[in-house]
């Protein structure tokens, strides 16, 4: 079984389209800046040696995924996100103190686990400037 994963593009220079090996390192978590809705966010470990950046230099460093809202409507996508990766979604159906314990405890169920990625950009003009979204 296949998911989309949604990435944040975090530079002006993101990670080029393509298929990349990675590893999912650990969950982020945090409240959205308008509703204080907490989220949990999917941090991936570059893997691969091949992988470049949109203007063709070596990429470093980590990706982030689409983030997760920590909300009973919101909850059955991660639980996709979790399943497709092999496991199933800790805590389910007990009580989770704050959005710090629940990635706590995705980042110990998940850790470790290889995901294939493969990334499509667009590119967009922005005061001037040539910009990708993922």
């Amino acid at each position: 079984m296949g998911i989309k994963i949604e990435l944040s593009a975090n530079s002006r220079e993101p990670l080029a389209a393509g298929k990349w090996v990675t590893t999912l390192t650990k969950f982020e978590h945090g409240k959205s800046s308008v509703k204080e809705t907490p989220f949990v966010q999917p941090v991936f470990k570059m893997d691969d040696e091949d992988a470049v950046r949109t203007d063709g230099e070596p990429f470093k460093g980590n990706v982030w995924g689409d983030k997760y809202w920590v909300t009973p409507g919101a909850l059955f996508r991660l639980k996709e996100f979790t399943e497709a990766l092999g496991s199933e979604l800790p805590g389910e159906g007990g009580e989770v103190e704050g959005e710090a314990e629940y990635a706590q405890m995705l980042t110990e169920a998940l850790s470790g686990t290889e995901v294939t990625i493969t990334t499509g950009l667009r590119p967009y003009e922005k005061d001037g400037e040539t910009r990708y979204a993922l």
